[in-house]
């Protein structure tokens, strides 16, 4: 009995199951990219929503603004990375954000 590892030889495979490979290996990429951008407007949403004592204010703004100044460096990154049709999925879940959230 093996260990269940499979060995393939990607010199060898023809262009047809090259494609199934590499389909199956990317079909979950939407799911990942709502997901992904559910968690950040979440975040984002329980950043807005907590109320601080006025002494913490500072710190606490400071915070704010190097989560957000991080999101907003790895998102253009990562939306700079996509295809089109991913791109979309991301764009329509940040509309959908936006126009529901008074920030």
């Amino acid at each position: 009995m093996g260990s269940g590892n499979i060995n393939i030889n990607y010199r060898e495979l023809d262009n047809h199951h090259e494609e199934i490979i590499l389909r199956s290996s990317t079909v979950k990429v939407p799911v990942f990219i709502k997901s992904l951008f559910n968690q950040v407007f979440v975040l984002l949403e329980k950043l807005e929503k907590l109320k601080r004592p006025n002494s913490f204010r500072l710190y606490s703004d400071n915070l704010e603004n190097k989560v957000l100044d991080m999101l907003i460096r790895v998102s253009t990154i990562f939306l700079a990375t996509l295809l089109p049709d991913l791109f979309n999925i991301a764009l329509g879940k940040t509309a959908g954000f936006a126009a529901s959230t008074s920030f």
